[in-house]
């Protein structure tokens, strides 16, 4: 089970910042806030990540962000976004691998640090400095139990730049040649592609 204070200032969170679902986001601003008391929020001070530095970096997500199909209830609860549900699947997972039904703030941050994927709530904390390594390395030093399976690689990918529905379609075929990775996004009407650059931690 979660941690009810975590998911109470999660919702407080997603509500202060306009957001209809309760993201991942919400979840590391309910680690930092405060009011919070926890090895996970020690670590990620460590890594000059705190309360107000985050928040300003989730205020930057466009108003859309985690819209929701559904209205918000008329008491103003929130869901759990899909991206949230998995990271606390994993928590949950480590916290019953480490022997306890518990989900702790240490179990959420770890199940983050482990998630190979490029979401807004880690590249949030790349941006202020607090890489993956550097995390795992501060809840060595608060003695958190962390899992011994080693970090997955991760694609770094380049700035996405602009392109045509014909050089979507033609970068497409030399990727899938050449088997670069590449990532396609639409803005509007104007498509928009990033590659594969290197591996990195």
């Amino acid at each position: 089970m979660l941690n009810r204070e975590l998911v109470r200032e999660a919702h407080q969170a997603a509500t202060d910042l306009g957001h209809e679902q309760i993201g991942v986001e919400h979840l590391l601003l309910a680690i930092v806030h405060p009011s919070a008391n926890s090895s996970a929020r020690v670590a990620l001070g460590e890594c000059d990540v705190t309360h107000n530095r985050l928040y300003a970096e989730f205020r930057k997500l466009p108003a859309t962000y985690l819209k929701s199909d559904a209205p918000v209830a008329p008491d103003g609860g929130r869901m759990l976004g899909a991206e949230a549900v998995h990271v606390i699947g994993r928590a949950e997972g480590m916290a019953i691998g480490m022997g306890t039904l518990a989900i702790q703030p240490e179990h959420v941050l770890m199940s983050l640090i482990w998630d190979p994927s490029d979401g807004v709530a880690i590249t949030a904390l790349e941006r202020l400095g607090a890489t993956r390594a550097r995390l795992l390395e501060a809840l060595v030093r608060q003695k958190v139990a962390v899992p011994s399976t080693p970090l997955r690689k991760r694609k770094e990918w380049s700035e996405f730049r602009p392109a045509s529905e014909e050089e979507v379609q033609a970068l497409a075929s030399e990727y899938a040649e050449t088997g670069v990775p590449y990532r396609v996004a639409y803005s509007g009407d104007h498509a928009l592609v990033s590659v594969a650059v290197r591996d990195r931690w």
